[in-house]
C-alpha cells in the first residue's frame, strides 16, 4: 500500500463539507472517506470515536482495495467504530451491522464495538478483506461473522467479551485465522454448515466455549492453545469432522 493515495479521517478536528482528506483538511467521518475513496486507497484513522452521534452512517460498506487503518501497534486502542446499521444479507435476512467487508480491502488496527443485542461488528459475506490487528469487544451478538463462501485472512486480532461469539463461520467459507486471542466471550469460534477453515496458533482462553463445530464443518486445526473455557474447550456435534492432524 505504500502507493495508494492517503485520505485521513480525523473525528475531532475533520470537516466533510470543507476537507480534502489531506493531513492538512481531513474529513470528519469515515463515511465521508469512503464516498470519495477510488479502488486502492488508504484511509488513515486519527484517534477517536466514530459513532452515529459523530456523523458516521452505518453500516460501513468498505470498497474493493480499500484499506480502512488505524493503529496497529495497539489494536486500535485508541480508535473505536462504534455503531449498527441494517444490512439484507443474501444468505441470512436481517442484520445488524457495523462494518461489511469488500473484495480486496482491508481493516487494520481498530477498536470494533455493536451495541445492538444481536449486532455484528464486521459481517464478511461471500469476500475475501484482510482482517489484522483489531480489538472486537462489546458486540451483541458476534465480532465477526463469515458467511456465505469467504475465503479471508483474520490475523493478530482481539476479541473480548462479545456476547454470542468471537467469530462465526457459515456456508461454505475457508478463512485462514491464525494468532488471534479470545478472551471472556460465549463461543470463541462457532463453526456451522460446510465451512472448512484453517484455524491456526490462536489463544483460546476464559470464554464459555472453545471451537464449537456443528453440521458437517470440517476445519482444520493446528497448534492452538484452548485452556480455562468454562464448559469444553473443543465440541464437535452431528457430522463434524474437524481435523486435528491425528486419527
Amino acid at each position: 500500500t505504500q502507493n495508494y493515495p492517503v485520505l485521513v479521517v480525523n473525528p475531532v478536528g475533520g470537516d466533510d463539507a470543507n476537507g480534502d482528506g489531506s493531513d492538512r483538511a481531513p474529513f470528519k467521518t469515515i463515511t465521508r472517506a469512503l464516498q470519495v475513496a477510488q479502488t486502492a486507497a488508504v484511509i488513515q484513522l486519527m484517534p477517536g470515536t466514530y459513532s452515529e452521534e459523530m456523523g458516521e452512517q452505518f453500516p460501513l460498506q468498505l470498497k474493493p482495495g480499500i484499506v480502512l487503518q488505524g493503529n496497529p501497534q495497539t489494536r486500535g486502542a485508541d480508535i473505536l467504530i462504534r455503531g449498527s446499521g441494517l444490512f439484507i444479507s443474501s444468505t441470512s435476512a436481517r442484520q445488524q451491522v457495523t462494518i461489511l467487508g469488500a473484495k480486496q480491502a482491508a481493516l487494520v488496527g481498530v477498536t470494533v464495538t455493536n451495541p445492538h443485542r444481536q449486532g455484528y461488528g464486521l459481517w464478511i459475506e461471500s469476500t475475501n478483506p484482510t482482517v489484522t490487528d483489531n480489538t472486537f469487544t462489546g458486540n451483541g451478538h458476534d465480532g465477526i461473522s463469515v458467511v456465505g463462501d469467504s475465503l479471508t485472512i483474520i490475523r493478530n486480532n482481539y476479541f473480548y467479551q462479545n456476547l454470542a461469539n468471537g467469530i462465526t463461520i457459515y456456508g461454505v467459507s475457508r478463512p485462514e485465522l491464525r494468532e488471534n486471542i479470545f478472551e471472556q466471550t460465549g463461543f470463541a469460534i462457532n463453526i456451522n454448515q460446510n465451512a472448512t477453515p484453517v484455524i491456526i496458533g490462536n489463544r483460546i482462553t476464559q470464554n464459555k466455549d472453545g471451537i464449537v463445530v456443528q453440521a458437517k464443518a470440517r476445519p482444520i486445526l493446528r497448534n492452538n492453545s484452548i485452556e480455562h473455557n468454562e464448559r469444553d474447550g473443543l465440541v464437535a456435534i452431528a457430522q463434524a469432522r474437524p481435523d486435528l492432524g491425528i486419527a
